[in-house]
């Protein structure tokens, strides 16, 4: 439950509270985030699980916008966390059932994009720092109906740097 509440309290703090994502607020209120803290023993364990929330995600069509599998013991060196990740997004990529349904965003405690030198003081690192190791399954449909509120998506992003550089 901790690792849960926690989640939870970053979500609403960090991700609502500084509108990170103009997105979050509404999913939340209407109970589409679903938070799945993860027990699996093994990186390996870990891959397949959030494999198969996506899969749920995908049959489940008028289920939660966004899913969260977090994990509290796995995945702390973030390079490991990043190509466990890729590993993942690749699957999604090749699987009919999957690609074009659902999509992955990532989030880490040492989160650091390629080329940022992964200095702590870059704000565009920050981001996409999380309490924990977690997977973000999106459904991409919903995520292409939020998007056609903005002229441009990329502002978003850019917004959140500037936030980041304040806070």
């Amino acid at each position: 439950a901790a690792v849960h509440d926690a989640t939870l309290r970053w979500v609403e703090r960090a991700v609502i509270g500084l509108n990170l994502c103009p997105w979050a607020k509404p999913a939340l209120t209407r109970g589409h985030i679903l938070i799945k803290v993860s027990h699996a023993s093994s990186v390996a364990e870990l891959k397949e699980e959030v494999l198969a929330e996506a899969r749920k995600m995908a049959a489940d069509e008028d289920g939660q916008d966004t899913w969260l599998v977090v994990t509290e013991r796995l995945l702390p060196d973030f390079l490991h966390y990043n190509a466990v990740a890729n590993a993942i997004d690749d699957e999604i990529d090749d699987d009919e059932g999957l690609r074009g349904v659902v999509q992955l965003a990532t989030f880490h405690p040492d989160y650091s994009f390629a080329g940022s030198g992964g200095e702590e003081e870059e704000a565009d690192n920050w981001t996409n720092r999380s309490p924990f190791a977690m997977f973000h399954l999106l459904r991409e449909e919903r995520m292409e109906e939020a998007l056609e509120g903005y002229a441009d998506p990329e502002e978003v992003w850019q917004k959140n740097v500037r936030v980041m550089r304040e806070e």
